[in-house]
């Protein structure tokens, strides 16, 4: 008898075991899927494409042009747009 209770425990451990794993792997795939419906929101944003074709039309031909044209001082909401899409990006 003591025996039967042993294997039944044990096997109930083990069949535990199996469908944590089984849960945890679920898990970390559909976060994986929800991370990238996300950023497939964000890039289908008509916003967000506004500000990518306008950061396309920029032009500057050194660093410092750049800054002085689009730089967080002198133009903050055109530095915003820049830091999104690139952070997107990244």
């Amino acid at each position: 008898m003591t025996t039967v209770s042993t294997l039944v425990g044990l096997g109930s451990i083990i069949l535990g075991v199996i469908v944590s794993l089984h849960s945890i792997r679920r898990l970390a795939r559909d976060r994986k899927l929800s991370i990238f419906l996300e950023f497939s929101k964000i890039l289908y944003d008509k916003e967000f494409i506004q500000e990518i074709n306008e950061i396309q039309t920029w032009t500057w031909n050194h660093v410092g042009e750049f800054f002085v044209k689009y730089g967080p001082e002198l133009n903050p909401e055109a530095f915003a747009k820049w830091i999104r899409v690139g952070s997107y990006f990244d």
